[in-house]
């Protein structure tokens, strides 16, 4: 939300829309470059480093999928999400092909989304031999922005709270890092080989919640102030 307020008023007021990308990132990366221990001091690394398997694991392996062959039906399936993306930008960017009502509106871009992605991914069981049941064996937890803006928005306006107000708040919402459930969460986790990027026995207390949170309240602070000086 920070980006999109930033490009929207970067023609106008170009150095703050900068300032507040840059700002953000900044804040955050401070706050995390000397959060726990250096490897070399880290007693619970050293003695991984100890167990020659996991030694092995960290340094030894070159694991990398240049070089093997890809399969026909993930090539397949990849050309389809490629082609539903095609399809997407079309109808984004030339409107007029999309579908009409009698009283003249056309069909919603974000149904034209779900219509488009279903039809793929229905093409992929198909054409690709995709399982679903493995596509679906995926934790249910919602942790979503737009469902939360699209629950509360309506509910905040009838409260009599400024549309600017509003726009400046809305980094708040975003919570993908405080259940640690998407797929970005749990691939960083087993990327680091050094082990040091966990997600903890409680949960919450997982290596993104800090810069989440700095990330998020810096976020809605700054895109506070770029909503007042604009409307």
């Amino acid at each position: 939300m920070i980006v999109l307020l930033a490009l929207y008023v970067g023609s106008r007021y170009g150095s703050l829309a900068l300032g507040a990308i840059s700002g953000t990132g900044l804040v955050a990366s401070a706050c995390s470059y000397k959060r726990g221990l250096d490897l070399g001091k880290d007693p619970a690394f050293q003695a991984r480093l100890k167990d020659p398997d996991m030694y092995e694991y960290m340094y030894g392996s070159t694991a990398t999928s240049l070089g093997k062959e890809i399969s026909a039906s993930a090539k397949r399936a990849v050309y389809i999400f490629l082609a539903s993306i095609a399809v997407i930008v079309l109808f984004a960017s030339c409107q007029r092909l999309l579908p009409s009502y009698e009283d003249g509106s056309r069909l919603k871009m974000n149904i034209v989304i779900q219509i488009v992605m279903l039809t793929a991914a229905a093409l992929m069981v198909i054409v690709s031999k995709a399982s679903p049941k493995k596509a679906v064996a995926v934790s249910v937890l919602i942790n979503s922005q737009g469902a939360v803006v699209v629950a509360m928005l309506p509910l905040a306006y009838s409260l009599g709270i400024p549309g600017p107000v509003l726009l400046g708040v809305l980094p708040s919402v975003y919570g993908y890092f405080f259940i640690p459930n998407y797929p970005s969460d749990i691939a960083t986790v087993n990327f680091d080989r050094s082990g040091t990027t966990v997600i903890g026995k409680y949960l919450l207390n997982h290596s993104f919640m800090m810069p989440g949170l700095v990330s998020v309240a810096v976020s809605t602070i700054v895109a506070s102030i770029i909503s007042s000086l604009i409307f």
